[in-house]
């Protein structure tokens, strides 16, 4: 997504990061989840140097609480929106 920023591709990117609760589950695998949020926030890190001032970002995290059958199920989706000006 940073090399499509940078080369003015788009002015609205969405990134679905569902995967990462779908590959580790925070309850069956904590410490793949807890791998998997260090990447996410490697690539935060990396995107904020390169935004401009009047750019948007939007980090959107929705959970689900479910009972199936008698287990308490969790579930997580995790969006990246961005919205940026071009002049």
């Amino acid at each position: 997504m940073i090399n499509e920023y940078e080369d003015n591709s788009y002015d609205f990117y969405f990134i679905n990061l569902v995967d990462l609760d779908m590959l580790y589950g925070h309850r069956e695998d904590p410490a793949g989840y807890y791998e998997g949020l260090k990447i996410i926030d490697d690539g935060l890190d990396k995107l904020m140097s390169v935004l401009n001032d009047e750019d948007i970002i939007i980090i959107l995290v929705i959970m689900v609480l479910t009972q199936l059958m008698v287990k308490l199920i969790i579930l997580e989706s995790m969006y990246l929106l961005l919205f940026t000006k071009r002049i």
